[in-house]
């Protein structure tokens, strides 16, 4: 979450944490009046995060590695069967990767949405 996508929240009334650890976390709760959060939720909270954030960095490697693949593969005039396949199974997991990473980017924002629309 970056902070530009807070300020139209809060500019709406909206109250709005930035995450950043749970320690700051838990201290902004505090200071909105919401001091002790259960520790079952709080194991949520830290399991969707890591989920998200590891779905993020496997994206990004994948697409480094597509990117990387793409450029050698443009850049050989021969292309033999092998380096074709390689290629394809590059561009084949940076796909996979981006529409896992969107799905759970999506559902981010929706689980998001809903409980802001709750409150």
């Amino acid at each position: 979450c970056q902070i530009r996508n807070l300020v139209p929240a809060r500019e709406l009334g909206i109250i709005t944490v930035k995450f950043e650890s749970f320690e700051k976390f838990n201290q902004q709760l505090d200071k909105i009046g919401l001091k002790d959060i259960s520790e079952g939720f709080r194991r949520e909270i830290k399991k969707k995060y890591k989920r998200y954030k590891l779905s993020k960095k496997e994206y990004k490697k994948a697409k480094k590695e597509y990117k990387k693949a793409k450029k050698e593969y443009l850049k050989k005039k021969s292309k033999s069967k092998k380096r074709i396949h390689e290629f394809k199974q590059k561009q084949k997991d940076f796909e996979q990767k981006k529409i896992e990473f969107q799905e759970q980017k999506k559902k981010k924002k929706e689980e998001l949405e809903a409980k802001v629309k709750l409150n």
